[in-house]
């Protein structure tokens, strides 16, 4: 893999860890608007509006078992999160 490629894979890959630190901070009003939702898409579009989120973040929140992500500590992501910049801050 080339610099450019694993640049791409760690912007993307950061992205999608921002989504989840995104869910953490606002868990309660997430889930609620999943369960309360006409169906998948429509949950993935009022969180994409509401949060100013991407398809694939708001993908990944939703393809994510809530009880699994609900369990995961914020200091875990957050530290997935450094690692990721870290990289991405060596990559020329």
């Amino acid at each position: 893999m080339n610099n450019s490629e694993k640049r791409d894979m760690l912007i993307r890959r950061q992205g999608l860890i921002k989504a989840l630190i995104m869910f953490t901070e606002h868990k309660e009003d997430i889930i609620k608007i999943v369960f309360e939702s006409e169906n998948t898409e429509a949950a993935k579009k009022l969180l994409i509006s509401k949060y100013d989120i991407t398809d694939e973040q708001a993908q990944v929140i939703m393809d994510c078992q809530i009880k699994r992500l609900c369990q995961l500590q914020r200091e875990d992501i957050l530290r997935e999160l450094e690692e990721v910049e870290r990289e991405l801050a060596v990559i020329p």
